[in-house]
């Protein structure tokens, strides 16, 4: 079975029984597991990198007042890569 955001819907099958079908879902995480991982520094600055357009792209989940924030796993990486500062002898 496969959970997705750690709710309780759930899909028949393993990972691997998906991958095999050639069905892959992107990796998805909400800001408070990215602040875990140190990517965000609270969920706040999250909220307000948003708004300000500066942060990772995410997809807003539902409706207006049910809806929920998820960062694809690729997203961030790219968002990642971009703020990467190379020193001078690197480049």
């Amino acid at each position: 079975m496969i959970e997705l955001l750690g709710s309780e819907t759930t899909f028949a099958g393993s990972e691997e029984e998906w991958r095999e079908r050639g069905i892959l879902l992107p990796r998805l995480y909400t800001a408070e597991e990215l602040v875990y991982a140190g990517v965000f520094v609270s969920v706040p600055a999250a909220a307000i990198m948003r708004h300000r357009g500066t942060g990772p792209a995410y997809v807003k989940m539902g409706g207006a007042k049910n809806s929920r924030i998820v960062y694809r796993e690729a997203d961030v990486i790219e968002w990642l890569d971009k703020m990467t500062v190379k020193p001078a002898y690197m480049k």
